[in-house]
């Protein structure tokens, strides 16, 4: 069912103010787990107070909701979005997602062969990022960084393969990534392959860092129990245990949460006091 299009334009200007907590998660190849490895880490920032937005920009092969299993949730997909003059009202956006644990969620629906207009999208993103904490965006494989409005205060979250073919994968994919934000704030995650059980098989962090000239906050191994709760709809059950510490750093490195709450975090508090 294709929803109708929804506009909350407001004609009140709207600057990105919000850049240095929005967070781009990439990775140089699908089906290495990226939308889970963005919700996870928007469920952690949510957990620690902050105001967190998800929003999916692989607006031609998406479906973020259905990772979370939130398809079946009311509310606003990309394709119904509208941005005639080019700016969104951010509360009234935020007031028309689906949510997931407190999580504002805009997912791509391109099966309603309705994609967004660039302008639309970066509209969208503005938006948030003016009402929440962090805004994570998955962008899965590939993305125009300039068109969507992401300069060079954007701070990336690369999720590579650990193995011989991933690091050459993901030296090309910053390779793309650098010609268009060259002083992008960049950190890797690494994934072993599933056969890689043994840790005497698996590569090295230091080997991933040394290669790519990247920072890498750490690596995990796939977990049967949450790849079988996405396949059979039931979304994303929690962070699993053994990778809590990754994220812990990943937060803290990426966004240095712990130590300067943000505006909207500041607004919070004192609204409630």
């Amino acid at each position: 069912m294709t929803m109708e299009k929804t506009s909350l334009a407001t004609p009140s200007p709207n600057m990105h103010s919000g850049m240095d907590r929005t967070v781009l998660f990439t990775a140089p190849s699908g089906g290495t787990g990226l939308t889970t490895l963005a919700s996870m880490f928007a469920l952690r920032t949510s957990a620690a107070g902050a105001k967190t937005a998800l929003v999916d920009l692989n607006v031609h092969s998406g479906g973020m909701d259905v990772t979370l299993g939130i398809e079946g949730e009311p509310g606003l997909r990309m394709s119904g979005i509208s941005a005639p003059l080019g700016r969104l009202s951010g509360a009234a956006l935020d007031a028309e997602l689906p949510h997931w644990e407190g999580i504002s969620v805009l997912a791509a629906d391109p099966w309603n062969n309705a994609i967004p207009k660039v302008w639309e999208i970066r509209a969208a993103i503005e938006a948030l990022a003016q009402t929440h904490d962090v805004v994570v965006l998955d962008s899965g494989q590939t993305i125009e960084f300039e068109e969507y409005g992401l300069s060079d205060q954007m701070r990336a979250v690369m999720l590579v393969e650990m193995s011989v073919l991933g690091m050459a994968r993901a030296k090309s994919h910053v390779t793309r990534v650098t010609r268009q934000v060259e002083h992008a704030d960049m950190q890797v995650v690494g994934i072993h392959p599933r056969m890689a059980c043994s840790q005497s098989v698996r590569m090295h962090e230091a080997d991933a860092r040394a290669y790519l000239q990247l920072p890498v906050i750490g690596s995990i191994m796939p977990r049967r129990a949450l790849g079988l709760s996405i396949v059979q709809g039931l979304g994303i059950p929690g962070i699993p245990r053994s990778y809590r510490h990754l994220f812990d750093r990943l937060v803290h490195d990426v966004l240095s949460f712990a130590s300067a709450p943000s505006p909207v975090s500041r607004r919070r508090h004192v609204t409630r006091s």
